[in-house]
């Protein structure tokens, strides 16, 4: 009698599809992920801008409701964040999350002489945008894309 010998081990076929099965679920954690870390951005952005809506609160009560050196005309660089780190009303500076200046999620202080803030006695407001959009207690300003804090 002739005895059968089976090879142990896997096909071809079957690796091939654990190896598929792993790439899929390793490509829905990386989406998922993500999702989070735009999510967690865009938390801190809304920090951010309660942060900065206290210090300027602040900083205009104790000096008769006068803006910050660095607010002048409209300055398209957070430069003004200097004066309320300086002054004490603010512990550090603000910075977005993704740490660059250029492009559309720094903070920005806009002179509301446009009409943008619904208060008519409001002299600016600092806009931000979100990479996600949610619904959220700020006005949108700016355009759809941008939401502000009034001052």
């Amino acid at each position: 009698m002739k005895k059968v010998i089976f090879k142990k081990g896997f096909t071809l076929i079957e690796l091939l599809v654990v190896i598929t099965i792993i790439a899929l679920l390793t490509a829905i954690v990386l989406a998922s992920l993500n999702d989070a870390r735009i999510k967690a951005r865009d938390t801190r952005r809304l920090q951010d801008m309660k942060t900065l809506q206290n210090a300027m609160a602040l900083y205009q009560s104790d000096h008769n409701g006068n803006i910050p050196v660095g607010m002048e005309g409209g300055a398209s660089q957070p430069n003004f964040i200097t004066s309320l780190v300086s002054g004490k009303y603010l512990p550090q500076g603000v910075t977005d999350p993704l740490n660059t200046n250029v492009g559309s999620y720094y903070y920005s202080y806009v002179s509301s002489s446009n009409g943008s803030c619904p208060a008519t006695d409001q002299r600016g407001y600092i806009q931000f945008k979100l990479e996600k959009m949610t619904t959220t207690s700020y006005p949108i300003c700016g355009g759809v894309s941008y939401y502000c804090v009034c001052f």
